[in-house]
């Protein structure tokens, strides 16, 4: 009997554009990731085309190596195609914790399996990893926080916020780091998690809207400080509910200024609204943009 890898490895696959061409979707709606992978523009969400018919498939009394819900899924969905309906399946993305565990891939098996099967079981298009980045970013700017000074009152016993990481790895679930000395940190107890239950993922995975993500990850809570007090990812103390928008009008410029090649040749509107915009920087503007091809700009200044 064939494994899965060999069945995987012998398949022939339709380049992805093909795949999407059967199901109505354009170039446009595709984000390639090589020949065989692509991603769907979200937009297509908001598309007005009539809702398809949803079939979900689920388990109960889960054991050690799974219950088959990805392998039952993909031979379901062969088995509509095969009939004539036009059929997406949607399987969730493999941890690589369970893919180098007793469960392995999560890609189907057999001849009922989604290819190419190891790419889809290691890495994929790297949205787990862009999770966990996201993840251990705010890990280290707390630890940087207390490094520098610890203006926000952290108490290091009582940060909630632990790394993560897409592997199952019980050694690090609890450990102590942040010795060697004070250039590398304040010693202290932390933890690793797996990135698919980090509650960053718990958040991508619940958001409605790009606002709404920011809103949700904003009011994370991964610290305490010394008086009891919540910490959360976005800084309280900047008081944003106090402050007031300034609105500035400036004059506009009703002209074309593709042609310009120097700074001279903009009209004075143009000129005096990249002063402003020097002046509220505080930065000294180099290049200007006239249009939208490579050899249309022109130097403002002393390049260095």
């Amino acid at each position: 009997m064939l494994s899965d890898i060999v069945i995987a490895q012998a398949a022939k696959m339709l380049p992805i554009a093909k795949v999407a061409e059967k199901l109505g979707l354009t170039d446009e709606d595709l984000i390639p990731y090589g020949r065989y992978k692509a991603k769907i523009n979200h937009k297509l969400i908001h598309s007005d085309r009539p809702d398809g018919k949803l079939i979900l498939m689920t388990a109960i009394s889960p054991t050690p190596a799974g219950e088959g819900k990805t392998t039952t899924s993909v031979g379901l969905a062969d088995a509509l195609n095969a009939m004539g309906k036009k059929t997406m399946l949607c399987l969730r993305e493999p941890s690589l914790g369970p893919v180098f565990g007793v469960k392995g891939g999560a890609a189907g098996g057999g001849y009922a399996q989604v290819v190419p099967m190891e790419d889809i079981n290691l890495h994929f298009t790297g949205d787990i990893h862009a999770i966990g980045t996201a993840n251990n970013l705010l890990a280290a700017m707390i630890d940087n926080s207390i490094q520098q000074g610890n203006p926000l009152n952290i108490d290091p016993r009582r940060i909630t916020w632990k790394r993560c990481m897409d592997m199952n790895d019980r050694q690090l679930r609890f450990i102590v780091d942040g010795l060697g000395g004070k250039v590398n940190g304040t010693p202290r107890e932390d933890g690793f998690d797996i990135t698919v239950a980090s509650e960053v993922m718990a958040i991508f995975c619940l958001a409605t809207s790009i606002s709404d993500l920011k809103e949700r990850l904003s009011r994370i809570v991964c610290a305490y400080t010394y008086d009891g007090k919540p910490v959360t990812a976005f800084d309280p103390t900047d008081d944003l509910d106090r402050m007031e928008p300034v609105v500035t009008m400036l004059p506009g410029w009703n002209c074309d200024i593709s042609h310009c090649t120097l700074y001279n040749e903009l009209p004075d509107e143009a000129k005096s609204y990249i002063e402003f915009l020097e002046k509220q920087l505080v930065h000294v503007i180099q290049f200007v943009s006239t249009g939208a091809e490579r050899e249309q700009y022109l130097l403002k200044g002393t390049w260095l």
